[in-house]
């Protein structure tokens, strides 16, 4: 074989070395290309209700009733009927909106009460027996780290406070107070 034919399949080999690398490396970055970090609607939600766990249950160990059971009150009407169990009419539920605020960011909030009804102790620290209601809404920010974790912030706790004639279902004459 002559220097150039030789020369020639050196280059020729060499070339095809490359070739076969940089072919490798480019599938091989293909593979760790990052996937979107983005946070759902549905993730936003599972969030609002774990921090509204918290909050009920921080607001329940200073003496409000948040989601639980109502004590069984007989009729005063008739004392002798049967006394309803009902679950009760208060809790933490999620609003239903769910605002991006970035490639990574979402927004929601969510709303917790407490109603007073007959036989539960007052609120605590009310002063005003006629208070019949508690209302808190909250919002929670959403954020999803570089690493895929989730990480919410509680942004805003507002309370409002509800005197009314009739049911919680069907109140008249209502007043708002500021807590």
């Amino acid at each position: 074989m002559s220097r150039t034919a030789r020369t020639a399949t050196i280059f020729i080999a060499t070339c095809l070395v490359i070739l076969f690398a940089l072919g490798t490396a480019g599938l091989s970055s293909a593979k760790k290309k990052a996937k979107p970090l983005k946070v759902t609607c549905d993730q936003l939600y599972v969030e609002v209700r774990n921090v509204g766990a918290q909050l009920q249950s921080q607001y329940n160990a200073k003496g409000f009733t948040i989601g639980l059971p109502q004590p069984a009150v007989p009729d005063p009407d008739d004392p002798s009927a049967p006394i309803d169990p009902s679950p009760p009419i208060d809790g933490v539920t999620s609003k239903g909106a769910c605002q991006k605020q970035g490639k990574r960011v979402r927004m929601g909030g969510g709303f917790m009460s407490d109603v007073h009804s007959p036989g539960e102790p007052f609120f605590p620290g009310e002063t005003n027996p006629a208070i019949r209601e508690y209302f808190w809404y909250f919002s929670v920010t959403v954020t999803r780290l570089k690493t895929g974790a989730l990480r919410d912030a509680l942004t805003d706790v507002r309370c409002e406070k509800y005197i009314y004639d009739g049911s919680a279902v069907d109140p008249h004459n209502l007043q708002t107070l500021p807590c």
